[in-house]
């Protein structure tokens, strides 16, 4: 190398290095701070020896799990780990590093890059949540309750314990959602999730499987008495009393459960399993829980076949309608009928509490409704046409009164029969009243502007406010028949249909008593002024021809009867 001249500056080569050296630094600082990564060092005790940035470097403690890799001085990629922030926030930060050697081959430290991956992590985890969880509730969707089942089979093999899948369906919440709107029931989706996952324990798992229904799995339980517990107690905290967006809501619940590995080895047939008791529970009049039996599976098959055989019922001319007759107190005149369908599927009778929940679940008790309208209220023409001042009474299932033409519906069938509209009266349920919208409102006014009267169907079983009571043009309170059976021997439901037999006179509403059997019972009516009843003391439901004689007529059993101009048709779908 050339010595300096003269005292002057350094040589021009080495000058010129010191430059490219400079600008390389320089360069190397500018890309880093443009660039989403950033550089680090660290010593041989892995301390931190240049950052030159502001990011965040882990430090010890997190690399403190690349441990193993860092003793045998081996490069790594892409270590991700979260720094918490002062105000207690996550960053996350992915990095990779090599180790560094001298010529001599002693270790110096580490160096490498990193860059931030917040952004990234929070649409990982928002991805994950859409995935697996469910957006109204929170709660674990199919596909997690799916991966959570089949590890609680393999932790209930290792220890030796009953694992319990139960699907639970809220029994009244469609009939809710459509009279409230679908805002009022999500909250109280919202509300009956709370209430639910607040009897389960940690490692046990809530999930929604969509609308009403829920999966709940039980871990690690030694008997099914214990399993029993939790489904009562699933039950009872449903059943609570809710007030939702200003709105007093009772709900119940039906709930289907299987063991295993006592009814199945498999996720998928668990879940079968479960939900063919809950259809089980929902046909045993909902608010229970069932076991899964095996020869569930052949009444849900025979379910399916009258569902098929219900859309043959009526182009096949197999519905018929018996009538049981109202008799007024005191006097035992007869004031009208019930009209209550019947169906003969081949060579036997099918109860009504068989097909009818079919018929409401397919959809097809729009039509059956339809023609049990004008079949009654044909026939109630051909009694007044004998000289029989009476009225019929016809059932509107929920689903049927929903129907947005249901009031021109009814005027163009009292239209077609010719019957006064003072001679209709429609019975809907106390549940279908209570959760009324705009719509069914309007229907009930409009209803009682033709002159048809309206009749509140199993009055106090409906868990209402009584509000609807003064509120709704309503005419008729029918006791329920459960009250009526031992009020000679059970004072409080003595004391019940007293009440509301005095509650249907201070409304000015007329009372019914419905399923009277015995002398005490009429007795019991009688006293506290019961304005009318009907049951087995009297007269079972009839087919028309055996009540034309009740009616006080001398004609024979070949008394008219009305026929329809035309008969109806099921629909293609359901």
């Amino acid at each position: 190398m050339n010595k300096k001249k003269n005292g002057a500056g350094p040589e021009p080569e080495l000058q010129a290095l010191q430059a490219a050296l400079e600008e390389s630094e320089q360069r190397f600082r500018a890309l880093t701070r443009l660039s989403s990564e950033f550089y680090w060092e660290t010593d041989a005790e892995h301390r931190l020896r240049e950052l030159p940035c502001d990011a965040r470097h882990p430090g010890t403690p997190a690399l403190s799990a690349y441990v193993a890799t860092l003793q045998a001085r081996l490069p790594f990629r892409s270590f991700e780990f979260a720094c918490p922030q002062a105000g207690g926030d996550l960053r996350h930060y992915s990095v990779s590093g090599e180790p560094v050697f001298d010529a001599s081959g002693n270790f110096l430290g580490y160096r490498g890059v990193g860059r931030e991956i917040t952004e990234r992590k929070r649409v990982e985890q928002t991805l994950t949540r859409l995935t697996h969880y469910e957006s109204l509730t929170g709660l674990p969707n199919r596909a997690l309750l799916g991966d959570r089942l089949n590890h609680a089979i393999a932790r209930a093999d290792r220890g030796g314990t009953l694992l319990a899948v139960m699907i639970l369906d809220l029994d009244n919440f469609k009939e809710i959602n459509d009279a409230l709107g679908q805002a009022v029931g999500d909250q109280v989706l919202t509300e009956a999730a709370r209430r639910l996952q607040s009897c389960l324990r940690s490692i046990d798992t809530l999930a929604r499987l969509g609308d009403d229904e829920f999966a709940v799995l039980i871990e690690g339980t030694p008997d099914f008495e214990e399993i029993s517990q939790v489904a009562q107690r699933l039950l009872g905290i449903v059943a609570e009393r809710a007030e939702v967006a200003g709105h007093e809501i009772y709900l119940s619940a039906s709930i289907g459960l299987t063991l295993y590995p006592v009814d199945d080895q498999e996720a998928e047939g668990l879940l079968r399993n479960a939900h063919l008791a809950m259809h089980h529970a929902k046909r045993e009049g909902r608010n229970n829980f069932q076991r899964f039996s095996h020869d569930m599976a052949a009444r849900s098959e025979r379910h399916a076949e009258l569902k098929i055989r219900l859309r043959r019922a009526l182009e096949h001319g197999e519905f018929a309608l018996h009538y049981q007759p109202l008799i007024a107190l005191p006097g035992s005149e007869i004031l009208g009928a019930e009209a209550l369908i019947r169906w003969r599927d081949k060579e036997r009778m099918v109860s009504p509490a068989e097909f009818i929940p079919i018929a409401e679940d397919s959809g097809l008790i729009v039509p059956i409704g339809e023609w049990v309208l004008r079949e009654a209220c044909g026939q109630c023409r051909v009694w007044l046409d004998m000289g029989h001042d009476v009225h019929v009474s016809v059932n509107l299932s929920p689903r049927q009164f929903r129907q947005k033409d249901i009031v021109k519906t009814i005027e163009r069938i009292l239209c077609e029969t010719r019957l006064p509209p003072r001679c209709l009266e429609l019975e809907i349920t106390e549940t279908t009243i209570m959760h009324s919208t705009a719509h069914t409102i309007g229907a009930l006014h409009e209803l009682t502007a033709l002159g048809v009267r309206i009749s509140v169907d199993d009055f106090g079983t409906g868990y209402s406010s009584l509000s609807y009571l003064h509120r709704f043009p309503v005419h008729k309170l029918k006791i329920d028949q459960s009250f009526v059976r031992d009020i000679a021997a059970d004072q409080a439901d003595a004391a019940l249909v007293g009440t509301m037999v005095a509650l249907a006179k201070q409304l000015n509403l007329t009372s019914v008593a419905e399923g009277v059997e015995t002398e005490e019972q009429l007795s019991f009516l009688l006293d506290r002024g019961c304005d009318a009843c009907q049951g087995y003391l009297f007269s079972p439901a009839r087919p028309v021809e055996e009540v034309i004689p009740l009616l006080g007529t001398k004609a024979s059993f070949a008394a008219p009867r009305w026929v329809p101009a035309a008969p109806l048709r099921a629909p293609t779908r359901s």
